[in-house]
């Protein structure tokens, strides 16, 4: 007969191994060198060998996000690439080629992929969009429950597929979602399950995207080995923001993250940040370019200034990954998000260069 003690013995080591599954603990993978990143956006066409990402080079970056893209379905939820609307690197060869390419130049890699959601059609009388009135991916709630399993089912063969290629290719940081708000906010046990299943096939560290009006919704952090923040708070009404009046308005964001890393014991990635070089660039981060904007540097400058001040050497902040770095050279007075050939490529490299002593101390 099983002694007592050794009964308890088995008990105490079953609840530990419980416990490293439900909340693993903070892998020191990432831990040793900040993150100084790029969300990297390929070539959009076909081809053979992607020389060189320069980032390293340009503004010393150390870490590239390779970003896979599929297109998710209004009505089947179904993710597919779309060639004729996708660049050739968001598909499958054109993923490998950037990992390829950035691992031959020395740059770990995260693989965030993304799912957009398609736009909606104009409908003729009784047609039923099963997506609703959701516009934007963090929008999506199938109106029913069966459609919530089909686009779980989807969503699940795509990462675990994309499992299988972080973990062939030794990839170091694997985002499994991108600002899928109502997704993971009402379907956590999906979310649990996809965690358990993507760490039987991955062996490196795991995060999720959450945006920036989710991240403080989000339940599922201890599941993660970080937080992960796509950073477009709105920072200022400018036309021409300040970076002391940015930085200020960041003091009251910053509190809430940092305090949510205390409670999770997990440090923060800031997945994506970056702003635009056009006036009230910091009003509303997300906005894309539109046809009317005019360029402003200034603005662009200030914004990543005051953001690098508030965050880039805090201890429980790992790093982050800029929005983003252009596999094609542009001209500095582009208004997207692009930061290649503009001003505000030395700010960057002053922050990416090396530690700094002129951030804001909590």
């Amino acid at each position: 007969m099983m002694s007592r003690q050794l009964f308890h013995i088995i008990v105490i080591i079953v609840l530990l191994g419980t416990v490293s599954t439900i909340a693993p603990a903070q892998k020191s993978t990432l831990k040793n060198q900040r993150i100084n990143g790029v969300n990297y956006l390929g070539p959009m066409y076909q081809v053979s060998e992607i020389h060189s990402i320069s980032a390293k080079e340009t503004i010393h970056s150390n870490w590239v996000s390779v970003v896979p893209v599929r297109l998710i379905g209004r009505n089947d939820f179904k993710l597919t690439y779309d060639a004729q609307r996708l660049r050739w690197s968001e598909g499958h060869d054109g993923i490998l080629e950037s990992i390829r390419a950035a691992k031959a130049e020395g740059y770990k890699v995260m693989l965030k992929p993304h799912a957009i959601l398609e736009k909606k059609p104009n409908y003729s009388a009784g047609q039923r969009d099963k997506a609703g009135d959701a516009i934007w991916r963090g929008d999506l709630s199938p109106i029913e429950e069966s459609d919530w399993i089909i686009l779980e089912n989807n969503y699940r063969d795509y990462i675990i597929e994309l499992s299988h290629v972080a973990e062939i290719h030794q990839i170091e940081l694997f985002c499994i979602g991108t600002e899928l708000r109502e997704f993971i906010i009402n379907r956590e046990e999906f979310w649990k399950q996809l965690i358990t299943e993507v760490r039987s096939i991955y062996s490196g560290d795991i995060t999720y995207s959450a945006n920036w009006d989710e991240y403080d919704k989000v339940r599922l952090w201890s599941y993660f080995d970080y937080i992960g923040i796509d950073a477009y708070f709105p920072v200022s009404d400018e036309a021409i923001p300040t970076e002391k009046n940015a930085m200020k308005s960041w003091r009251k964001i910053k509190k809430e993250i940092k305090r949510i890393s205390q409670f999770e014991n997990r440090q923060v990635i800031f997945t994506e940040y970056g702003y635009r070089n056009v006036p009230y660039a910091g009003s509303r981060p997300w906005i894309h370019p539109q046809q009317q904007d005019v360029s402003n540097h200034i603005a662009q400058n200030n914004l990543y200034t005051a953001f690098y001040r508030s965050f880039w050497n805090e201890n429980w902040v790992a790093g982050g990954f800029l929005w983003i770095w252009d596999y094609h050279s542009s001209d500095a007075h582009t208004t997207g998000f692009s930061v290649n050939n503009k001003p505000v490529i030395d700010v960057i490299r002053h922050w990416y260069g090396y530690p700094n002593d002129d951030n804001e101390i909590d």
